[in-house]
């Protein structure tokens, strides 16, 4: 209709007031296209808000909902993504001896969605292996194998699996490419649960080591992932492993519930208010002491 304005003498032309009838509706008509755009844009983003809504609550159930309680050992942790979901993991395992505790803290490569759905494949899997297989190098073994079966290629896990003994003491762990967790000794010696094998999802052919230490009474075990130590001050400087164990080591009697909210209080504060770079998980446990 625009293109072909018919009269008595023939097709056209467009008189000045035909022009400014036709902006008028160019004009409302752009504003009605881009409200519709702008409206299914506010839908999407609603859909997207709402999915990752649920994927963040799927990962809180993954996530230990309280910490178990073992005679003799006093335990607490929290997990702090940086994101709505994140790709630190830590968990509590049952396993077969009725005596055992499983431990566990792991760190996805990256941040949000496509981390925290290999935290779900991780969790599946090794709660399942963990019923069948000891904490030990095989375990390790099927999980790299399922991991590299189930992720995209650029992506991995550090993990840090301990089963303690809750009886004598001793703990067996095996440890992925992950930060090596501290024992703060009760006469002040820190030791650490150096790697004993490369991070999950980087070689098909890969081999592991179990190690073993024993926990005295008031000794204090932390596990922990890399947002602690890596978080950095406003001029650039990591928080790092030293402070963390100085902050271990001055609040060692304190209750762990309180420990934990002080050393996380301590990270955010040594950020300046700088937003949170990476999800952040700590553990710990320690061994009380007789009567």
């Amino acid at each position: 209709m625009v293109g072909d304005k018919e009269s008595r003498r023939g097709v056209g032309p467009f008189p000045e007031s035909d022009r400014r009838t036709l902006e008028l509706l160019a004009n409302q008509a752009a504003i009605a296209l881009e409200n519709a755009e702008l409206h299914r844009q506010s839908l999407e983003k609603e859909r997207l808000e709402h999915e990752i809504e649920l994927a963040s609550e799927i990962q809180r159930q993954i996530l230990p909902k309280e910490v178990p309680r073992v005679p003799g050992f006093d335990i607490a942790g929290w997990n702090r993504p940086a994101r709505h979901i994140g790709g630190d993991y830590f968990d509590f395992l049952p396993l077969p001896h009725p005596r055992h505790l499983g431990l566990v803290v792991g760190d996805v490569s990256g941040k949000g969605v496509p981390a925290a759905l290999l935290v779900s494949t991780l969790h599946s899997a090794l709660r399942l292996l963990a019923e069948r297989v000891s904490i030990c190098p095989e375990l390790f073994s099927r999980l790299n194998q399922h991991i590299l079966e189930s992720s995209a290629p650029n992506k991995f896990i550090t993990l840090l699996v301990a089963e303690l003994d809750t009886e004598s003491g001793v703990l067996s762990y095996v440890n992925a490419g992950h930060n090596p967790g501290l024992v703060l000794r009760a006469d002040g010696r820190v030791e650490r649960l150096g790697p004993g094998g490369l991070p999950l999802g980087l070689l098909a052919a890969g081999s592991w080591r179990l190690e073993r230490l024993e926990l005295a009474a008031d000794d204090l075990l932390c596990l922990y992932s890399d947002g602690i130590t890596e978080a950095t001050s406003p001029e650039d400087e990591e928080f790092g492993t030293e402070r963390l164990e100085a902050m271990l080591a001055a609040g060692r009697g304190r209750p762990l519930p309180l420990l934990l909210d002080e050393i996380g209080a301590a990270v955010m504060d040594f950020a300046g208010g700088q937003a949170q770079g990476d999800d952040q998980t700590l553990l710990l446990l320690r061994r009380q002491r007789p009567g």
